[in-house]
């Protein structure tokens, strides 16, 4: 997961310096999509209330954009 968001920006990616709260975060969920068992997607989803999210850290790795992995 992390080796793919490394290059999302010129810069980099924040997901990195989160990934460890985001993995324990007792108001959230960490959602991973594969393809035949591989890792190629994510999704940090919190909840703010119990109506409300926020969602943050949409993640698709490069070989596996524009495939409709998010309507899927």
């Amino acid at each position: 997961m992390l080796a793919f968001c490394q290059h999302t920006f010129d810069w980099g990616d924040y997901v990195t310096l989160v990934w460890d709260e985001w993995l324990v975060d007792p108001q959230g969920q960490l959602w991973i999509a594969t393809c035949d068992g591989t890792p190629v997607g994510m999704a940090k989803v919190s909840m703010l209330t119990p109506t409300e999210a926020w969602l943050q850290g949409l993640r698709v790795h490069e070989q596996y954009r524009r495939h409709g992995l998010a309507m899927n």
